[in-house]
């Protein structure tokens, strides 16, 4: 057997050497990639739009538990309520383990300290990670 066929054939016993051959020649040439068009992985660029966002206050701002912390806390519970969506705070047995969390269209997603809250382009809402959110986000200048 020429090259990987026989690795090929022990994978799939009782496969034909003919047709073993016939997908060698088939897959020479593509790589990694299926020789089909329709399954080829290919790049793509996310397209250039606009949302709004707000960043939960990180760990030390809320383990300070100020009054100006609690305000912007309770400032973004309104904005995702005024605009259609849901936040919930979710109790628990200690103090440290009470969290907030946020329906977002895959179902309740828990906000962690740091997170920003993103209001999408068809109105839905979903946290993203801090470091997700700087590679993907740039901030909209004022007057644009």
């Amino acid at each position: 057997m020429i090259g990987d066929q026989e690795d090929l054939k022990n994978k799939y016993d009782g496969v034909t050497d003919d047709v073993l051959a016939r997908a060698k020649a088939e897959y020479a040439g593509f790589g990694e990639h299926f020789p089909n068009d329709y399954s080829r992985v290919q790049r793509y660029r996310k397209l250039p739009v606009e949302i709004e966002a707000v960043q939960w206050p990180v760990k030390a701002q809320l383990d300070r538990g100020s009054y100006e912390t609690a305000c912007r806390i309770a400032a973004i519970h309104r904005w995702v309520q005024s605009n259609g969506g849901i936040t919930e705070v979710v109790p628990a047995e200690f103090p440290e383990d009470i969290h907030v969390v946020i329906v977002t269209l895959e179902g309740k997603m828990r906000i962690d300290p740091g997170d920003w809250i993103i209001r999408g382009v068809k109105g839905e809402f979903y946290p993203c990670k801090p470091d997700i959110f700087d590679a993907t986000y740039e901030l909209v200048a004022a007057d644009d």
